[in-house]
């Protein structure tokens, strides 16, 4: 059961809520927080990986913190489109034991004030199909980032280096070069994992060590590469010592 079609935006506006049953969302629609509270509880507007209660775009804005767990720790969710983060504004996965899947790109907004991605934790993890943008705020918490589109995709914006304990490259473009490009830096924590796909580093990946016994490294299975994109040196990898 649903609550009809969205074709443009549905806009959840301050005290505003979605009933007990979910809408369908059409291919362009966009599902719109904007209630301006510090603590949304995410309900029937998004719960699902298809279907009804299954949004296209998102984008969350006018300050509103969006709680996207809400006492649903282990209910993976999905999203066909854009994930848009404003300037002051959050989505939280905190306490979240599955995964998100964005199939479109991700980009989070500053304007001197941070929108804010906070991802779950180790099983709260995020797969993206499309780019992975960061001008604003961006809390890992030990999660794994997955590229997973069948195109071109990069990781980009004004942040440099983003932490990322654990990133996995499995795009399926197969042009054989630069299926995935890093446009800023980014510093591996953990796991490197070259599943499919080309990873375009230009000179911008680092894999950082914490400690003499924690260091970032590149996993010994998947079919993927890495090469150096646009880098004139060959420093497609910086490997960092602990000290």
């Amino acid at each position: 059961q649903n609550s009809g079609t969205v074709n443009g935006t549905l806009r959840i506006e301050e005290n505003g809520s979605v009933g007990t049953t979910s809408p369908s969302y059409g291919n362009n629609a966009t599902l719109v927080y904007a209630s301006g509270t510090s603590d949304y509880r995410r309900f029937n507007e998004w719960n699902s990986t298809s279907g009804p209660g299954h949004p296209t775009n998102v984008t969350i804005r006018n300050g509103t913190r969006v709680n996207l767990n809400n006492g649903a720790a282990k209910t993976a969710r999905e999203m066909a489109g854009d994930l848009t983060i404003k300037p002051d504004s959050e989505l939280d996965m905190n306490g979240m034991e599955a995964a998100l899947t964005v199939d479109g790109g991700i980009t989070v907004e500053t304007n001197g004030t941070d929108g804010t991605l906070t991802l779950g934790g180790v099983d709260g993890n995020l797969n993206v199909g499309g780019n992975f943008v960061v001008d604003g705020t961006f809390n890992d918490n030990g999660s794994l980032i997955t590229l997973n589109g069948a195109s071109q995709q990069e990781i980009g914006g004004s942040v440099s280096p983003i932490d990322v304990p654990r990133l996995t490259i499995n795009n399926s473009n197969g042009s054989g070069s630069g299926d995935v490009e890093l446009k800023t830096g980014v510093d591996i924590l953990n796991t490197l994992t070259l599943s499919q796909g080309d990873l375009a580093t230009n000179g911008n990946l680092t894999l950082t060590s914490e400690s003499e016994t924690n260091a970032g490294y590149i996993a010994g299975t998947g079919s993927g590469t890495v090469s150096g994109g646009t880098v004139s040196d060959d420093r497609e990898v910086t490997f960092e010592r602990y000290l």
